[in-house]
């Protein structure tokens, strides 16, 4: 992990969460980001130590961060510090973990479950 971040133009962690990968990225590793890097995390929050993450943030400038997830993204966001962060930053953008909530993809998804059921009606 360590050469990853210190050599990398791009950083994308995505692992399972689980005990071995909670606050797996932490202050130390972040630190070591090259100038103009860009950090992404479309795993889970909890992943990414995010206390040492809004340190590294206020202080790191020249590294750019990507949160597709944050802890906690199911309670109320109003008060979350990470949101609060990006909007005063121009290095950290959110999005929200809901890629498959396009309207494309909810077209293609309703499509394929009509099809199936009609499918189903001319076999019987």
């Amino acid at each position: 992990l360590k050469i990853l971040f210190r050599d990398c133009d791009v950083v994308v962690i995505s692992p399972y969460l689980n005990k071995t990968s909670e606050n797996l990225i932490d202050y130390p590793l972040l630190y070591l980001m090259k100038k103009n890097s860009l950090l992404v995390n479309t795993s889970r929050g909890e992943v990414v130590n995010e206390t040492d993450l809004i340190s590294f943030i206020k202080k790191r400038k020249d590294v750019f961060v990507n949160l597709d997830v944050i802890q906690g993204e199911q309670k109320n966001l109003k008060n979350n510090r990470l949101i609060k962060l990006s909007m005063q930053n121009n290095n950290l953008l959110i999005t929200p973990h809901i890629a498959g909530l396009t309207y494309e993809s909810q077209l293609k998804a309703g499509n394929f479950s009509i099809n199936k059921i009609i499918d189903f009606f001319n076999l019987n």
